[in-house]
């Protein structure tokens, strides 16, 4: 393992090596573009022109730099968004579920979720649980409502 890790950090370097001089290279070219002061130049630019014009550089190389974060907003940005799902289609006995469930409060739309589902179940599970006020054939007509529209998601 000693020698892997040996071989492995000469590697690094290297690849250190040849993208500092690339990245190098190109400050290089784009300076010697942008700006490119002769020597009768050099006398007349002033301190604050200098900074100013280093400014320019940073931000133009701030092309040059990917961040983790660039990448997590560029795939966000291009993917496609979520597929609304199908209605269910339901039988006789599913949508005299659905129905008891509409008539008790519940906001299930006509492509829930199991999830969407439970929670609505456990907000009308409150309410008519004989514990809470409600009858137990309320209660037993919610449980068999709610097994009959499991069955969708089995």
């Amino acid at each position: 393992m000693g020698q892997f890790e040996s071989f492995a950090k000469i590697l690094e370097k290297k690849i250190r090596q040849e993208v500092e001089s690339e990245v190098m290279s190109e400050v290089e070219a784009f300076l010697a573009k942008n700006f490119s002061t002769g020597p009768s130049q050099k006398a007349q630019v002033s301190p604050l022109q200098r900074s100013e014009q280093w400014m320019g550089l940073l931000g133009n190389l701030s092309q040059f730099t990917v961040t983790a974060e660039s990448k997590a907003q560029a795939y966000h940005k291009h993917r496609s968004p979520p597929k609304p799902r199908p209605p269910h289609s339901l039988d006789s006995a599913q949508s005299i579920a659905f129905e008891f469930f509409a008539r008790k409060g519940a906001t299930l739309t006509s492509s829930f979720n199991s999830k969407d589902l439970k929670a609505q179940f456990r907000t009308l599970a409150l309410q008519l649980h004989p514990d809470q006020g409600g009858s137990a054939e309320a209660f037993q007509s919610l449980m068999l409502a709610y097994r009959e529209l499991q069955r969708l998601f089995a």
